[in-house]
């Protein structure tokens, strides 16, 4: 094996690095189903002499370049894409940038082998599954990824508005996320006979108009958004039984999430009287 500086590497493996980004981008699986994201990683970390650990019940992965110590030194890769229409068509994508995080950590990992390293610590490389449900790192730390992990590096794209197009940040403060989900109980009718029923779907569109006025005590920087609304079947002329939301959530501290996730109910309650 040829010995690169990393700056070399980096410089020669450019059109490989990028054709990797492309690879991993048209393999877009959705949370939990990462099966081919996962194997394609998995022989291109195997052809450059990892032993790579998987797990069952899972597409994670895990591959170390060992230390002269047992203390681990991690960096933590999602594989995961989003599942939204594009150009019309309901699909897995990566609009997060899943695929170029997994295409830095690997060829981070690659570009340390090249270079014949011999770290102090243990280096870990970890792709975990699942980040868009909230659950894969969870899952990876039940199964053992983080264990002897003194230190986790992670890497995520951002936008231009928050780190210029060319420059890096050494951290990002995240806000705190969470979701509701609610059923709106209405009565069906036949569209032509209104007054015979109660319109779930005019109540959401209460709960929306509501939401704008939320403001919280905790002066923090937040977002209360319905991002999902489904409701009625295929028939166009009756009033549906029931509607289904969720709504999207996001304070800048975890002071202002308390509080906040406390405001929808109270809108609920005041359109209930």
């Amino acid at each position: 094996m040829s010995t690169y500086m990393p700056n070399d590497y980096v410089n020669q493996q450019r059109e490989h690095i990028v054709q990797t980004y492309r690879d991993l981008h048209d393999l877009a699986e959705p949370s939990w189903k990462e099966e081919k994201t996962s194997r394609y990683l998995q022989e291109r970390l195997q052809v450059a002499g990892f032993s790579v650990h998987t797990f069952a019940g899972h597409y994670g992965l895990v591959a170390e370049i060992p230390g002269e110590t047992t203390d681990v030194v991690a960096l933590r890769a999602d594989m995961d894409a989003l599942v939204q229409e594009v150009d019309g068509v309901v699909k897995a994508n990566h609009s997060c940038g899943h695929d170029a995080h997994s295409t830095m950590v690997l060829h981070t990992a690659l570009a340390l082998t090249a270079c014949q390293i011999r770290p102090h610590k243990t280096i870990r490389f970890i792709f975990q599954p699942a980040e868009e449900k909230g659950e894969g790192a969870l899952q990876m730390i039940r199964d053992g990824a983080m264990d002897g992990v003194t230190m986790l590096l992670g890497v995520h794209l951002r936008p231009s508005m928050e780190v210029p197009y060319g420059k890096a940040a050494p951290v990002i403060v995240h806000g705190a996320s969470t979701s509701i989900r609610g059923v709106i109980r209405g009565l069906q009718a036949h569209a032509a006979r209104p007054e015979n029923g109660r319109n779930p779907l005019e109540a959401a569109a209460l709960i929306i108009q509501a939401l704008q006025g939320i403001r919280l005590q905790a002066r923090c920087p937040f977002s209360v958004k319905i991002t999902q609304l489904q409701g009625g079947g295929e028939t166009s002329n009756v009033i549906p039984e029931r509607a289904e939301f969720t709504l999207d959530l996001r304070a800048q501290t975890n002071e202002g999430m308390a509080e906040l996730k406390k405001k929808p109910y109270m809108c609920f309650t005041r359109l209930q009287h």
